[in-house]
């Protein structure tokens, strides 16, 4: 595989001097360790995608870049802040699916439930579904087991009999797999 010729010579220093003006933009109140962080994150895209492709609009990149990285900044945020918060006398209720719409993309974790979510409910598995949920509620396979009073083998040979049909509908439609890319 050959290496993509780039038209124009990278400079670094005006890579990440247009990246700190856009991230410094949309993040006016960050701290200014936390704007280096998010440049540096951005610089690294940046190096990905012109290793990948050729660069025809730099300046269209790097805005693009910037503000995808400080969107995912603030999902990884919002994310923290609601894992720590104290959940109070809600501890045994089982949160429900994240709905389908959300913006939260990003995150390969977050897309792969997401398609496994939306195979369950095409192949009207009820059960692989609601298993899937109280999982992604409980966040792991044994807290799981020891909520709902079962043991852990045979929770998980229930969710390996899911992922057959999860695999079975990847392997046929080609647009749901590319959502896992």
């Amino acid at each position: 595989m050959s290496q993509p010729s780039e038209p124009f010579a990278l400079d670094w220093d005006a890579v990440r001097l247009g990246l700190r003006r856009a991230i410094g933009g949309l993040a006016s109140g960050a701290d200014a360790a936390v704007v280096d962080d998010l440049v540096q994150e951005a610089c690294v895209r940046f190096l990905r995608v012109s290793r990948r492709e050729t660069v025809r609009e730099p300046d269209a990149l790097l805005a693009t870049l910037a503000r995808r990285t400080w969107y995912d900044h603030l999902r990884r945020t919002v994310r923290t802040r609601e894992r720590f918060q104290d959940l109070g006398d809600r501890e045994l209720d089982v949160a429900g699916p994240a709905p389908a719409w959300e913006a939260a993309l990003g995150d390969p974790a977050e897309r792969l439930a997401l398609v496994v979510q939306e195979i369950f409910t095409r192949r009207r598995a009820s059960a692989c579904l609601d298993l899937l949920q109280h999982f992604l509620a409980a966040t792991s396979w044994q807290n799981l087991a020891t909520r709902q009073g079962v043991a852990y083998t045979a929770l998980r040979k229930r969710w390996s009999r899911c992922l057959a049909v999860a695999r079975t509908e990847l392997a046929a439609d080609t647009e749901l797999s590319r959502w896992l890319d």
